[in-house]
């Protein structure tokens, strides 16, 4: 699919890494929410792998803006890339935040709560899967990529309402002390941001579908 020598060839297969590992840094993190829920301390490993991940991003990210710097693309379509990739990390950078906060504040999950917020990560995923397959359809079939647009900001209205339905679920629960709920309601609002940073990550491919359709 791409060539050796094109300075575009190699953005395009740098992207490709990019967005792989933001698919592999999700699934990391929804591991490590797993173990933590059910108490088993290889939560800690699992969340270092998500560090590694996101910092391997950060070099390819890198990689990408030095063939943008020397002269891929035009200056137009560099600024859409770069627009894509600075969202997109985003994603990562929250999963590495979102471990972070079960390593340092263990925060304790109520009964019943932690379907929910597997559920949001599963709709996450799916939106993140619709995300990279809308990047490649900008090199395939422009026509397709508005429809997968549509498709992520579904995933992102479904985790909305688990969102809101676990937030009231939290607050109209009297056995659990204020200071834990605020721990709880952040836990829950962050993981939930993921699916708006996917959704924001899909309007600048579909700005980079009307460019190329200039």
């Amino acid at each position: 699919m791409f060539g050796k020598f094109s300075k575009e060839d190699q953005v395009y297969k740098k992207i490709d890494e990019f967005l792989n590992l933001g698919t592999d840094c999700l699934s990391k993190l929804s591991e490590t929410l797993q173990l933590y829920l059910e108490n088993d301390k290889k939560y800690v490993d699992f969340s270092y792998s998500v560090h590694r991940i996101e910092s391997k991003a950060d070099d390819i990210r890198r990689e990408i803006e030095q063939f943008l710097m020397e002269g891929a693309f035009l200056p137009l379509f560099r600024a859409d890339i770069i627009g894509f990739l600075e969202k997109t990390d985003g994603v990562l950078d929250k999963c590495e935040s979102l471990c972070d906060y079960l390593v340092l504040f263990k925060p304790k999950f109520p009964e019943g709560m932690a379907g929910g917020l597997q559920e949001i990560l599963d709709h996450t995923l799916k939106g993140y899967s619709f995300l990279c397959e809308a990047y490649y359809m900008l090199l395939n079939d422009l026509k397709k990529v508005s429809e997968l647009c549509l498709k992520i900001e579904r995933e992102e209205g479904k985790v909305d309402k688990i969102e809101w339905n676990l937030q009231k679920t939290l607050f109209d629960n009297e056995n659990i002390e204020l200071a834990e709920k605020i721990l709880l309601r952040d836990f829950i609002s962050f993981i939930s941001d993921i699916s708006d940073i996917i959704e924001d990550s899909s309007d600048k491919i579909e700005l980079i579908r009307m460019t190329r359709n200039l």
